[in-house]
């Protein structure tokens, strides 16, 4: 907790909630409209109460010309929300197979409203988004962005760091990266779906009176939601090392920007 002599300190205290509160507004469900700008500025102080004693806020040099100021705001800003777009990448990559795969199932006739998104997803994208969500919370994975943003006032302290352009070409490898581990999560189910395609066709051309409609809709909602729940046992730990691989994402991060 804050203590007397940290009260002394209260325009670095600002800046790191600055930062905090970007952070928080990327994180995954913090980002869903639906939460109130209070409650992430709320969660944001308590969280910057927590890091601030931690870190060696004596060391920084806070500029006093109004020019200085915004500009070092402002890259508080960038800086917080790189990271949490970061973290929010990890949970992309389930979202992306859930997409692909509700898209061949045939589920992307009956939509639902997602509260994160606002917009109208499938149900095995949500399914997917809390799954990956809960298993993110029990590998502890909410404790490596909690030590993300608490190492970032170290090795990129507010007036020191510079963000440079390589940090473009690192995050566009991460987006790559997510994509592939997409096809790698989704690929069983994906494929197990595709052959009951290609099969479904082949009767339609040998038999043409067969009404495949009636036939392939919902064999193919069975085989694909028990072959979803084949992958989801297998891809665990798929999904373990990513978030095991977060603090290194985040430490490469800190190489980029500082």
């Amino acid at each position: 907790m804050l203590r007397v002599l940290d009260l002394f300190y209260w325009k670095q205290f600002l800046l790191v909630l600055i930062r905090m509160i970007a952070f928080i507004s990327v994180m995954p469900y913090f980002s869903n409209p639906s939460v109130s700008n209070k409650v992430k500025v709320t969660f944001a102080l308590f969280l910057s109460i927590i890091v601030f004693p931690l870190i060696p806020y004596e060391e920084w040099v806070i500029p006093t010309k109004l020019f200085s100021i915004t500009f070092l705001i402002f890259k508080e800003i960038m800086i917080g929300v790189i990271l949490g777009f970061v973290v929010n990448l990890l949970f992309m990559s389930v979202v992306i197979m859930g997409e692909l795969l509700g898209y061949q199932i045939g589920f992307t006739m009956a939509t639902m409203v997602d509260p994160m998104s606002n917009m109208n997803n499938n149900i095995l994208t949500i399914f997917s988004f809390v799954f990956a969500t809960t298993l993110f919370l029990v590998l502890n994975g909410h404790y490596y962005f909690l030590w993300g943003m608490k190492e970032s006032f170290v090795f990129l302290p507010p007036g020191l760091s510079m963000i440079k352009f390589s940090l473009l070409k690192y995050i566009v490898s991460l987006v790559k990266h997510i994509f592939v581990v997409a096809i790698k999560i989704g690929a069983p189910a994906i494929a197990t779906v595709l052959l009951v395609d290609i099969t479904l066709g082949f009767i339609g051309k040998v038999s043409p009176k067969v009404q495949i409609i009636f036939v392939g809709f919902p064999l193919k909602i069975v085989l694909g939601l028990v072959a979803l729940s084949v992958i989801f046992s297998v891809s665990f730990s798929l999904w373990k090392s990513e978030v095991r691989n977060l603090p290194a994402v985040i430490s490469k991060i800190f190489l980029y920007v500082k």
